[in-house]
């Protein structure tokens, strides 16, 4: 008979200390489970990528493309403050894909992604992933 763990719920920052130091590093280096969530092929080229005087967490671009996709991640739920960086990276890199990962993501935001994709067209996508 198989031997059974339990799933426990912890604060991501019981693995992750620091977001640009742990986090960040931690999804670069496990890209693929990311891919398969999201069901588009990608690849990364650089992590902490300047943006002019701002710092992107993850710059890289679909497969068989120069598509660009930026992910910009936190160890906490979604705030304006990481909205408003994303439509930044977004602008500044011409991306096709942006996904924001992050604990919670609040209605508020929620609703605003879902309004950005309606606005922006099928050649640029916003995908929002919680941890829950």
């Amino acid at each position: 008979m198989p031997t059974l763990g339990i799933l426990k719920t912890i604060d991501p920052r019981q693995l992750w200390k620091n977001e640009e130091r742990d986090f960040t590093p931690w999804i670069a280096e496990n890209i693929s489970r990311l891919v398969e969530v999201i069901g588009v092929p990608f690849v990364v080229d650089q992590t902490e990528k300047r943006v002019g005087a701002y710092e992107l967490d993850i710059f890289g671009h679909v497969e068989g493309s120069d598509a660009p996709v930026i992910i910009e991640n936190q160890l906490t739920a979604t705030d304006h403050k990481h909205l408003g960086q994303l439509i930044t990276y977004a602008s500044g890199l011409e991306a096709a894909l942006i996904i924001w990962i992050a604990t919670v993501v609040t209605d508020e935001h929620r609703a605003a992604i879902q309004w950005l994709n309606r606005v922006t067209g099928d050649e640029v996508s916003f995908v929002r992933k919680s941890c829950k």
